[in-house]
């Protein structure tokens, strides 16, 4: 299975997981429609739901692992990095 081949229903509230099977965040909102260019909003870091910011990723980006669960292929502290969504 694909990551684009999802709606946005399915992508929503989904956690994102590393490489290394650690939660890093969790998919907020999915922007554009199938077969265009998609990105999912990551809500990262942050404390039982509080804190954290909002960061925009191409779902080309993300892989679905043998268990089903979507993988992204950085650190939650890369993703801390990167600039806010607005």
């Amino acid at each position: 299975m694909e990551v684009d081949d999802l709606n946005s229903g399915e992508l929503r509230d989904n956690t994102v997981y590393d490489k290394d099977n650690e939660k890093i965040a969790t998919i907020r909102d999915v922007t554009g429609t199938p077969g265009h260019a998609r990105q999912a909003i990551l809500r990262t870091g942050g404390v039982m739901g509080f804190g954290g910011k909002d960061v925009a990723i191409p779902l080309e980006q993300f892989s679905v692992g043998p268990d089903g669960r979507l993988v992204l292929n950085m650190t939650e502290d890369q993703l801390t990095l990167l600039p806010k969504s607005n």
